[in-house]
């Protein structure tokens, strides 16, 4: 018998009276502040109309360790401040009584979360009524069982948040070690081989091509979402956007066919490069290169754009470019054909980690979320005394 069974069967054996939150907690309305009444340094952060803080204030009205849920804006959210804080109102803080262990009433609160987004009126400002949070029947058992509770469920919200940054560190790493050993390989310095990076070659010596000497260059067609919803199929459609590898939707035909690479000619991502194979299509913000010599390899040259078309853009009037006029004349150095492939195969082998990494971090944390959420619903789940 662990610790927790041990309680309550000491403590609660024959079940726990549920309660209205409004019977052993306050729900209560912050104080009003607007952003212009806030210092740009201040002590205390200040919780408004959203988990992210609205900014710092000088003053606090309510105590660490507080539960809150936010009332209008990104209504239902729940949040809970380690730090004393200034909850605006927007925000309905919890304060409990003696009877309602406060970090207890956080975790039940989580467990009812989609009820709770299910209460909110949707409207041109998203609101959640303050009656809604008082009438949440919570089960109460003694204040023993209810730290013992918090104990375990605050050990996995634990190992979640350890776990999440130790992943994120290992990809930094990961992705600062493949950028230098791309960088490494495509300047074609000298290579160390204490590093355990070979690369066979005959000579290092290289010649220098413009882009417009290796590939054809041209540039996609306007396809509109409309287009997009009228015409639905199978092969997709790329556009200047970097997420979701730049897919703006599907289409029922496409342009092109084969292996390509294509940059993103104008907006925040100009100069972004990808390789692409297959059926697909893309959009006017986009320029097309197709290899028309064999002295280049189109996942070397993928590489090596990669590294030099960002140092093109022009960020003239607030709009970064990169056109099919500038891109034609970057300058890419060409080794050998034997060794742009190594030097691709090597730096394959990089991205492959990192992309796999980047994939399972999510997947990893859900897991976790997950087991977490399975065990709050059994540890937050009593039999109801009589």
């Amino acid at each position: 018998m662990n610790k927790l069974e041990e309680l309550i069967k000491e403590h609660c054996p024959d079940g726990v009276e549920y309660k209205k939150l409004s019977k052993v907690a306050s729900v209560e309305r912050g104080n009003r502040v607007v952003r212009e009444q806030l210092p740009k340094e201040g002590k205390y952060l200040v919780f408004q109309n959203s988990l992210i803080p609205l900014g710092f204030y000088n003053q606090c009205n309510y105590k660490a360790n507080t539960t809150y849920v936010i009332g209008a804006g990104a209504a239902g959210d729940i949040g809970f401040s380690k730090n004393d804080f200034w909850a605006a109102d927007d925000c309905f803080p919890i304060v409990c009584s003696s009877a309602l262990n406060d970090r207890y009433a956080y975790h039940y609160l989580l467990s009812k979360q989609q009820i709770i987004y299910g209460k909110v009126r949707r409207g041109s400002i998203p609101r959640l009524s303050r009656q809604i949070i008082e009438d949440i029947e919570i089960p109460v058992p003694p204040i023993e069982v209810q730290a013992e509770i918090v104990k375990i469920l605050d050990n996995y919200t634990e190992l979640t948040a350890e776990l999440t940054a130790e992943l994120t560190a290992e990809l930094t790493a990961r992705q600062k070690q493949y950028e230098y050993y791309r960088d490494l390989l495509l300047t074609f310095s000298d290579v160390d081989n204490s590093q355990n990076v070979h690369v066979e070659t005959e000579s290092r010596a290289v010649r220098w091509l413009t882009v417009g000497e290796l590939c054809d260059i041209s540039r996609g067609r306007v396809i509109s979402k409309m287009d997009i919803q009228e015409h639905n199929g199978p092969y997709p459609v790329y556009s200047s956007q970097t997420e979701s590898n730049g897919i703006l939707g599907y289409i029922s035909s496409f342009d092109y066919c084969g292996e390509y690479l294509t940059w993103t000619t104008d907006g925040a991502n100009a100069g972004t490069v990808f390789y692409r194979q297959g059926n697909f299509n893309i959009t006017n913000v986009c320029g097309l290169l197709k290899p028309r010599t064999d002295l280049i390899d189109i996942r070397y040259l993928y590489f090596a754009l990669s590294v030099l078309a960002k140092k093109h853009v022009s960020s003239g009037m607030g709009n970064p470019k990169l056109m099919s006029n500038v891109m034609s004349r970057i300058r890419v150095p060409v080794p050998s054909i034997k060794e742009q492939k190594e030097i691709a195969a090597l730096l394959d082998r990089f991205e492959a980690i990192c992309n796999d990494m980047n994939a399972g971090i999510p997947a990893e944390v859900e897991a976790r979320k997950k087991q977490y959420e399975y065990y709050r619903g059994k540890l937050l789940t009593f039999k109801e005394a009589v």
